[in-house]
């Protein structure tokens, strides 16, 4: 960029010079037919610079590995947001948190006769829309207490709990407002992340931090590296598409902190393989594979998420993966009225309160997806079917722990 400046300048002091000496008569100098700039005008820095640009282009370099640049952090990474200071937990538990928490010491038989009674009858698989917030913490609460409470009995007081200094963190990933809300209640000493594109307010729980991510994307989580101590997701493989979940399985484990857990519930579209008829699997076809098929949505998550997880390098101990069976047909008011007259063992109680639960998952995780103008349950000839092959699904319950 010098040589045309230095140009410039030689023409403009041409033309003012053969203005000024016309008049006097002195013969011109004569001029290199190269240059029209007088070699005396050009700076003797430029030999050097030019010489410069001479060199070889092997001297003095090395290899990128060999540079030592400072590391750019993860383009993922925004630690103002989980990295900024928090606001202390109320350690006194609100109305709401105390109303959630006490659904854990709540009998089998009114988890089911509340779970059955709130079955909206008028309710299609097209009006896509979740389970209401008190219906879900029910489920929620009878899915992870069944066979007993998972942490101590409440008493009719307010309870004081202290929180960890500074607070765990937890990361409710893509959760619903009812899924979310339910976590919030039983973590009411841990700060709770609700990473969603309408994340839940902190208004009725304090302990909440929603993180707005408004695409469903591995390039779009805002978590800050090893921050976190547990992932809750009720709905992973239906996240994103299923070419995109080993990414986000490998922004999970980044952002868990050392020995921390991903917590999964998985339940298939379709139910196990020798129970399964022609007219339900049709069913499940038409109204459900297809579509999944057609937004490229994970259609068998038991088998495929298990290889996703362990590439994260995410460990699952088979031996602590929780895994239980559920039949596809309802209780009829019959059967119904026999378990409210209290002539139902316990056993038997529990294997239909697992059916209904059971029911609702599948409800809840997969009718996003469900075209149909009635659910498969409402035609008499599937159910027919179901009750001769003992139609069978099954739920798992899954703990992958970080592994470093």
């Amino acid at each position: 960029m010098a040589n045309p400046s230095v140009k410039s300048k030689s023409h403009g002091r041409s033309a003012s010079n053969k203005s000024e000496t016309q008049p006097q008569l002195q013969p011109s100098r004569p001029q290199s037919s190269r240059s029209c700039a007088p070699k005396h005008k050009v700076p003797r820095r430029m030999a050097s610079y030019s010489a410069s640009l001479k060199m070889e282009v092997t001297d003095g370099w090395k290899p990128p590995s060999e540079w030592g640049c400072t590391p750019t952090e993860p383009s993922f990474q925004f630690a103002d947001r989980v990295e900024s200071p928090e606001p202390d937990i109320p350690k006194e538990l609100n109305l709401m948190q105390l109303g959630v928490k006490r659904l854990a010491k709540e009998d089998n038989l009114i988890r089911l006769l509340r779970l059955t009674e709130s079955n909206d009858v008028d309710d299609t698989p097209s009006s896509s829309k979740d389970l209401e917030v008190e219906k879900m913490q029910w489920m929620l609460s009878a899915l992870y207490n069944m066979d007993g409470p998972d942490y101590p009995a409440l008493g009719e007081e307010i309870i004081e709990c202290e929180p960890s200094d500074p607070p765990k963190k937890i990361l409710a990933l893509y959760e619903t407002p009812a899924v979310t809300s339910y976590l919030a209640s039983v973590n009411h000493n841990k700060q709770v992340y609700h990473l969603s594109a309408a994340p839940l307010s902190p208004e009725a729980f304090p302990n909440i931090h929603p993180v707005l991510s408004p695409v469903r994307s591995p390039s779009a989580f805002p978590v800050a590296p090893s921050t976190i101590e547990a992932v809750h997701s009720l709905r992973l493989p239906l996240a994103v598409p299923s070419q995109d979940i080993p990414a986000l399985l490998r922004n999970i484990h980044r952002c868990l902190e050392p020995g921390g857990s991903l917590f999964l519930t998985i339940v298939d579209p379709l139910p196990l393989t020798n129970t399964l008829g022609p007219l339900l699997r049709t069913w499940i076809e038409d109204h459900l594979l297809f579509n999944l098929e057609a937004n490229f949505r994970c259609t068998n998550p038991s088998k495929l998420l298990p290889l996703w997880l362990k590439g994260a390098s995410l460990l699952v101990d088979p031996n602590l993966i929780e895994t239980s069976q559920f039949y596809a047909i309802p209780l009829d008011n019959g059967q119904l009225q026999y378990v409210r007259d209290g002539h139902e063992s316990e056993d038997g109680l529990r294997q239909e309160l697992r059916n209904t639960v059971g029911r609702m998952l599948w409800m809840e995780v997969w009718r996003e997806y469900i075209i149909a103008e009635r659910w498969w349950w409402d035609d008499p000839n599937i159910l027919h079917e179901c009750a001769q092959l003992q139609t069978t699904w099954e739920w798992r319950l899954v703990e992958a722990v970080k592994d470093d």
